[in-house]
């Protein structure tokens, strides 16, 4: 589901900055990767499916702190993602947990 995910936002920034681009590869090869163990220990019994999950889960944990580096893609830089510093911008990233998170 991420990695169908991230082939999405490919696609989506495909006309955006060069930098941004480079982001959303860099975190395909990553999720990819994990992917590779993640699958492996669905397919594994007993003790090696545990290894192979706890290697997935740490690489997916700790390709964000990281930066996504990628050996020959380099490292991802956090500039070329929209941020605003006030809720009222009308920045898309802040509206977004609204759709979940609904007032009760």
């Amino acid at each position: 589901m991420q990695v169908g995910r991230t082939l999405f936002f490919l696609w989506a920034v495909r006309s955006a900055s060069l930098a941004m681009r480079c982001n959303f590869q860099r975190i395909l090869v990553r999720l990819l990767v994990s992917a590779v163990f993640w699958l492996a220990g669905g397919f594994s019994q007993g003790s090696d499916r545990v290894v192979c999950w706890i290697l997935a889960l740490a690489l997916d944990l700790a390709s964000p702190a990281l930066s996504f580096v990628v050996p020959g893609l380099g490292r991802s830089s956090w500039t070329p993602w929209p941020r605003s510093g006030s809720r009222s911008s009308g920045s898309w990233l802040h509206r977004r947990p609204s759709g979940v998170l609904m007032p009760s």
